[in-house]
């Protein structure tokens, strides 16, 4: 699709729709090049890990379906196509760094600079209200704090609403709620749209391409894995990413791939209390695993092996979810390395790997 003005904007698939998504992932492209590129050393967030501060514009922004409704509305604000735009998304979604998108594409497209102003500093310069070059909001949730910041803020909007003055205003929340409408003097003039959080297959796009801007090699497993166990929107993938990075740049095949899973444990939890200690000893309950052991202690140590040497978890995790006493697990591990528990650790090492990353083969 093309958009007027100087700037030319398309947006082309990521990725085909036999990807497993549901509606084609686009990245937003200018004239001026592709769009993702990661700095090792990037915070925290999302918005900031695909933000490069050499790109310009929306050519730092990665559009997915979650966002792709909040991008197209902030670059036809920037581009002046429309002159009152409300996102909504919650915390780590990208809004700020949309924001700075606009910013951007409006000093190009005029040679003016923009502000963003969070909404406390803004109540405090009244003359920005009359300012007929378009005003960029932030942190507008703010206002819903006490009823005087909620009014001077309605009088703010319906003032610039009646005078033609373009104004963007982004709140932080999970969906565009009556209070938030009820702040929009003149709603029907205002596009009003969410930033939603990303689906469990948008999420291992992105950590594809984050681990590819961070020059790593990982799995498809550990991905698929993180995609679906680290809660949150950017701050834990982004964060998790680093962690491993800080060890290795490369996590491929069946040694790298469990210890990974094990630097990540304590974040692994996908909101639900799932823990990889719990889900190792749960797979070694199974048949296959249950036949490979004569006794209920040498599947116990085949335990300990596995978590502390395999997974590299501290002993005294393993000795707590193993109901060890301190010694013992490491003793157990090395009756199992040595080959007098079972014949073949490696192969049964490589079967119970497989088994522990195949329940995230679905994302």
């Amino acid at each position: 699709m093309g958009w007027s003005g100087k700037i030319k904007f398309e947006v082309k698939p990521l990725v085909p729709l036999s990807s497993g998504l549901a509606e084609p992932v686009m990245e937003l492209q200018t004239s001026r090049g592709p769009v993702v590129d990661l700095d090792a050393e990037s915070s925290i967030r999302i918005s900031q890990a695909l933000y490069q501060p050499r790109r310009e514009g929306f050519s730092s922004f990665l559009a997915l379906p979650c966002n792709i409704r909040a991008t197209e509305s902030c670059l036809m604000f920037a581009t002046g196509l429309i002159g009152f735009s409300c996102i909504v998304g919650p915390q780590g979604s990208g809004k700020s760094h949309l924001l700075q998108c606009v910013q951007r594409t409006y000093r190009m497209e005029s040679g003016y600079d923009l502000r963003t102003y969070n909404l406390p500093d803004l109540l405090k310069i009244d003359p920005l209200f009359d300012s007929p070059r378009p005003l960029i909001i932030d942190m507008a949730e703010i206002a819903f704090r006490t009823p005087r910041l909620k009014h001077r803020l309605r009088l703010v909007l319906e003032r610039r609403v009646r005078t033609g003055k373009p104004t963007l205003i982004a709140f932080e929340g999970s969906k565009v709620s009556r209070p938030i409408r009820g702040l929009l003097a003149y709603s029907r003039n205002w596009n009003t749209v969410e930033l939603g959080e990303p689906s469990p297959q948008e999420r291992l796009l992105l950590l594809r391409h984050l681990a590819q801007s961070l020059e790593m090699e990982i799995s498809e497993s550990i991905l698929r894995l993180m995609a679906l166990k680290l809660p949150g929107t950017g701050h834990a993938l982004v964060g998790g990413l680093q962690r491993l990075r800080v060890m290795h740049r490369r996590w491929m095949g069946p040694e790298r791939e469990p210890r990974a899973a094990g630097v990540l444990a304590h974040d692994l939890t996908g909101g639900d209390g799932w823990d990889v200690r719990d889900h190792v000893m749960e797979l070694l309950e199974l048949p296959a695993f249950r036949s490979a052991f004569p006794r209920e202690a040498d599947r116990t140590a085949f335990a300990a092996y596995y978590l502390r040497d395999v997974m590299s978890l501290p002993e005294e995790d393993v000795a707590g979810v193993l109901h060890l006493r301190d010694g013992q697990v490491h003793r157990f591990a090395k009756e199992v390395e040595s080959g007098k528990i079972v014949s073949d650790h490696v192969k049964l090492r490589d079967s119970l790997t497989r088994a522990f990353f195949f329940p995230f083969e679905s994302v």
